[in-house]
């Protein structure tokens, strides 16, 4: 016998880990769509790193050591190529949905997401040389 489950499994749950996560990103689309695709976007891949779909999060997937989220920032540094800017972008909506879960009563440490130091990189992504930024404004 085979059991799947329902994609509105957590749903019946009012305490559900996503039900939190799809409250904390629609506060955030009311401000910017891009804001909460951003978030959500940052708090998938984080969770995916680690196995985890967002969907059927409990209590307990929400718990991991500093040195998790170290290696974490090592694999988005070392292994993606991402800067110290982005890897400061990707672990903000990470802290703020911690904070939140951390205000509605879970057992979360939100500091948990400080992101490390990394040594600069010559032209981070994005990067435009004033003519290139003067090119872009003609266009």
């Amino acid at each position: 016998m085979i059991v799947m489950k329902p994609n509105n499994l957590t749903h019946l749950n009012p305490d559900s880990i996503y039900r939190h996560l799809e409250a904390f990103l629609k506060q955030h689309e009311q401000n910017s769509s891009n804001t909460k695709d951003t978030y959500e976007r940052g708090i998938r891949q984080f969770f995916e790193h680690f196995n985890k779909d967002i969907r059927y999060l409990t209590e307990s997937d929400l718990q991991f050591t500093r040195t998790q989220i170290v290696e974490y920032q090592n694999h988005l540094f070392d292994d993606l190529g991402y800067s110290y800017e982005t890897i400061k972008h990707k672990l903000k909506p990470l802290k703020n949905f911690y904070a939140y879960l951390k205000m509605n009563g879970f057992n979360v440490i939100p500091e948990i997401f400080k992101p490390n130091r990394f040594p600069k990189t010559s032209q981070p992504y994005g990067y435009l040389s004033w003519d290139e930024g003067l090119l872009l404004a003609e266009l």
